[in-house]
């Protein structure tokens, strides 16, 4: 399921969007191979405790806009960091979007049965 909205930042307006774009964008930023691997990168996001983690809230946000953006957008994560850490709205927007983007649990795949 994918999710698009849109949020501001430096006093522009950027569409985002969670799917798979985003983790394609995401896990190639870090060179990831593995959805285990994907996952506790977007794990560290939970604790917010350390560099790195504020490094992937910086490249999880620049991700969903690209996949949000008809052409690449050029962000810096420093950039985007600072404007984060101003207005916190941003970061409940986009959690709020990317937790009802994810599957559910009790979802069931379409198509026929294997036998």
């Amino acid at each position: 399921m994918k999710t698009t909205a849109t949020i501001e930042l430096n006093g522009k307006k950027y569409p985002f969007r969670f799917g798979m774009r985003f983790q394609r964008n995401f896990m190639n930023h870090f060179d990831i191979d593995l959805i285990s691997d994907y996952q506790k990168k977007i794990g560290l996001l939970e604790k917010m405790n350390s560099q790195k983690a504020f490094d992937v809230l910086g490249v999880f946000i620049i991700s969903a806009i690209n996949a949000g953006s008809k052409e690449p957008v050029e962000l810096d994560v420093d950039d985007v960091l600072d404007c984060v850490i101003d207005d916190n709205s941003i970061i409940e927007t986009m959690v709020s979007a990317f937790v009802q983007s994810q599957p559910k649990a009790t979802q069931k795949a379409v198509g026929k049965p294997k036998r």
